[in-house]
């Protein structure tokens, strides 16, 4: 999407390694702060789809199936 968007590419091999560090992030962020929306933009036909929100670290919406790549920090 950043591309498309006239922005630079990130290469593959530091998405690779940030990845880990991204979602220990995210699961801080969850523990740490009383409200986290979280987007997924994987689809360029639907990009910031809301997939989570937590409150005070508890999963409250959205009811739908969560992407795969949020299941290890999914409650």
């Amino acid at each position: 999407m950043r591309v498309s968007q006239g922005g630079h590419d990130v290469p593959t091999e530091k998405l690779i390694t940030r990845y880990p560090r991204t979602l220990a992030n995210l699961r801080t962020a969850i523990c740490e702060l009383p409200h986290v929306w979280i987007f997924d933009n994987d689809d360029l036909r639907t990009p910031f789809r809301l997939v989570a929100v937590f409150r005070n670290s508890q999963r409250v919406g959205p009811s739908k199936q969560a992407p795969k790549w949020l299941k290890p920090i999914d409650r």
